[in-house]
């Protein structure tokens, strides 16, 4: 396998992890909230709430920490170091836990979860040859 070859298969196996994280949130976040926590189901759509806009608020963060501060590369390193510790985080939430502590944790999944792909299509974008951005 070439070198231009095992670039685009790393960054697949990003992709699809960092798109499993996305999904999962978004997806099972309420459900987990509400049948592990005992959260009411607006409580926990509250949480998903928190996480989603620490997403949007996350793409516009981490497209500046990678512009003009730590780079891409480094930057989506620091997103799934933080995913992982978001997802163990929230894996570790206990009931008894204030709402503040539990909305903290699902803002910092949201923020990395959700807000990672912004840095990753630029990223992706910047490394394809002139006019192949999209097909990259």
């Amino acid at each position: 396998m070439g070198a231009g070859a095992r670039g685009a298969a790393v960054r697949a196996a990003c992709s699809f992890l960092g798109s499993g994280a996305q999904v999962s949130v978004t997806a099972y976040l309420v459900t987990y909230l509400n049948e592990s926590l005992g959260m009411s189901l607006l409580a926990a759509g509250a949480a998903l709430s928190v996480s989603q806009l620490a997403g949007v608020v996350g793409r516009i963060a981490w497209g500046a920490v990678a512009d003009r501060g730590l780079g891409p590369r480094n930057t989506l390193m620091l997103l799934a170091v933080l995913m992982i510790t978001g997802s163990l985080l929230t894996a570790l939430l206990q009931p008894a836990w204030p709402t503040a502590l539990i909305w903290a944790v699902v803002a910092l999944l949201g923020a990395s979860g959700i807000g990672w792909n912004g840095v990753y299509l630029a990223t992706v974008a910047r490394q394809a040859p002139p006019g192949q951005a999209g097909t990259a």
